[in-house]
């Protein structure tokens, strides 16, 4: 799962490797996306998907801005599938799955904002850049007291017109490639149902395989 720090001044100061514990400040909807499936019968489909993308405050301080860095996760398909990433990545999160209640009705994404969490958090090169990645999450452990988001920088505007300019530019027009930006998530599509969801294969860039979810400039829209 990858993550890209940001900072108010535009450039990227990337998180250090480490283990750190963090606090949910944001869920950003991404909005609508085309992606393509493997099916079962090995053909290709393609498919507008809804997707969400978590926002972390990191409990350390960037000594160059002296504010604290701030990490994304990959974005998540609105599903809850038994096997969607999203699920797992609760699942982890949490240290629990979804309750009966939680598959029967559905789960509301913004419950998470204000959570802590431990992260660990790798680096991986690809080409000439350094991206900061998820390499776990957990919950806090008992007797660690959770903290609370400090002078944080809502980024859902930068992130949607960053992502809507690349992919633009990616398809050689200035029009955005999504299909349509899903209501604010503080409407009802916060609540996701736990419905079947086929999970995407593997990414491969230049012969090279890259774990699932990486944000590398090949594999995801850069901003």
């Amino acid at each position: 799962m990858s993550l890209i720090a940001e900072v108010p001044s535009g450039r990227y100061s990337l998180c250090p490797a480490g283990q750190y514990q963090v606090v949910c400040t944001e869920v950003v909807d991404l909005g609508f996306v085309r992606k393509t499936y493997r099916a079962d019968d090995g053909t290709d489909e393609t498919r507008n998907v809804h997707e969400i993308q978590y926002i972390f405050q990191v409990n350390k301080v960037d000594a160059e801005t002296g504010k604290r860095y701030t990490v994304r996760s990959k974005p998540f398909n609105l599903s809850l599938g038994q096997k969607t990433n999203l699920r797992a990545f609760l699942l982890q999160w949490r240290g629990f799955d979804l309750t009966a209640d939680e598959q029967r009705i559905g789960f509301n994404v913004e419950e998470m904002v204000g959570q802590n969490a431990l992260l660990q958090v790798i680096h991986t090169t690809v080409g000439e850049r350094t991206y900061a990645n998820i390499g776990g999450i957990m919950p806090l452990m008992d007797g660690i007291p959770p903290i609370t988001a400090l002078d944080y920088e809502p980024q859902a505007a930068s992130i949607l017109e960053a992502r809507a300019k690349a992919a633009a530019e990616r398809a050689g027009s200035e029009a955005p490639a999504y299909t349509g930006l899903a209501p604010n998530l503080r409407q009802p599509s916060t609540v996701v149902e736990a419905m079947p969801h086929i999970a995407p294969p593997p990414q491969t860039a230049n012969g090279q395989v890259h774990s699932d979810g990486c944000q590398c400039g090949t594999c995801d829209i850069p901003f």
